[in-house]
């Protein structure tokens, strides 16, 4: 089975969770408690002319735009999910994996 990966950035930890290929992309947020953001759109150069508002980050060498989490939102690979110090985020995939 083809399996895909998307990356959860918790406090200052970093955990890379495997997640099977056809649920892949479609990761939903459920819950959220905390401060949380989605890393999304990485390019290797910075984003020029982001819009006013939308703030962007710096990691591993890529370049992401940032924003608060929201329930219902879906995050897409390649995106990533940080979470500051305590705080969470459930994220939950078509068939069901957390």
């Amino acid at each position: 089975m083809i399996r895909a990966r998307l990356l959860l950035v918790t406090g200052s930890a970093f955990f890379m969770a495997s997640v099977p290929a056809f649920s892949a992309g479609e990761a939903v947020v459920t819950q959220l408690q905390g401060e949380v953001v989605v890393l999304s759109s990485p390019q290797a150069a910075s984003h020029e002319g982001v819009p006013l508002g939308q703030s962007r980050a710096k990691f591993e060498g890529m370049h992401y735009l940032a924003r608060k989490a929201k329930v219902g939102e879906r995050v897409e690979l390649p995106g990533c999910v940080r979470t500051m110090p305590n705080a969470r985020a459930r994220l939950v995939y078509p068939n069901g994996d957390q």
